[in-house]
C-alpha cells in the first residue's frame, strides 16, 4: 500500500512532470510513500527523492497537435496500445491500493487521456475503502473555445473530492481562467 498514487502525462515539454516531481519531493519530505505514474517520454534526471517512478508506455504529441497521440517512436497509437496502457495503469493502481489518487491536470486538461483515466477512476471508486480522488492543476488554464468543454470539466470535477489549484489567488485566482470554479465550493483549494 502507498499513500499517494499520482498520475501525470507530459506531452510536449516536461512542465507537468516537473511540477508533479516537485510535489512528490514535498510529499516524500513529509514521510509519504508516493508512486508517480508517468506517461510521457522518460526523463532520466528526474529526482523523486525516493518516490517510486512507474514509467508507463510513453506517449507524446506532435508540435501543436494535442489530439493525435504518438508512441515513443513517433507513430500514432492505436486502440490496442491504449487498452494495454490502460490495463497496466489500473493493475499498478490496484496492486498499490493507495490512500489517495492524485491526477495532474485532469479533468481540466488531458482530455485525450480519458481512455485510461476513466478506467482508473472506476477502479478507484471500487476500492474499499475508497481513496479520495484529487485533481492537481496549475492556476492558469488555457481557455476552451467551446463552452461545452468547460461544462464537461466542471461536471467531472464535481465527482472529485478536491481540486488543488497551484497558484496564489491574490495574483492569479483559478476563477480568472475557470469562471465556474465557484461551483466547486469547498472542493477547490488554492495552494498558493
Amino acid at each position: 500500500m502507498v499513500d499517494v498514487f499520482f498520475w501525470v502525462q507530459h506531452l510536449l515539454g516536461i512542465g507537468h512532470l516537473a511540477r508533479a516531481a516537485t510535489l512528490v519531493r514535498a510529499m516524500r519530505r513529509h514521510g509519504l510513500e508516493v508512486t508517480l505514474a508517468s506517461g510521457g517520454l522518460p526523463v532520466p534526471s528526474l529526482d523523486l527523492e525516493g518516490g517510486e517512478l512507474l514509467q508507463l508506455a510513453p506517449v507524446q504529441c506532435g508540435t501543436g497537435d494535442f489530439s493525435t497521440l504518438l508512441d515513443a517512436a513517433g507513430e500514432p497509437v492505436d486502440e490496442a496500445f491504449k487498452q494495454r496502457r490502460a490495463r497496466a495503469l489500473v493493475e499498478a493502481f490496484e496492486v498499490r491500493r493507495p490512500r489517495l489518487l492524485l491526477l495532474e491536470m485532469f479533468p481540466f486538461g488531458r482530455r485525450q487521456m480519458r481512455f485510461e483515466l476513466e478506467p482508473l477512476l472506476e477502479a478507484a471508486r471500487a476500492l474499499v475503502p475508497r481513496p479520495p480522488i484529487v485533481s492537481s492543476v496549475r492556476d492558469i488554464l488555457v481557455r476552451k473555445s467551446r463552452p461545452e468543454r468547460e461544462a464537461e470539466m466542471l461536471a467531472r470535477a464535481l465527482t472529485f473530492d478536491a481540486v488543488l489549484a497551484h497558484g496564489d489567488p491574490a495574483f492569479a485566482p483559478f476563477s480568472a481562467t475557470f469562471p465556474a470554479s465557484a461551483r466547486l465550493g469547498d472542493r477547490l483549494i488554492e495552494t498558493g
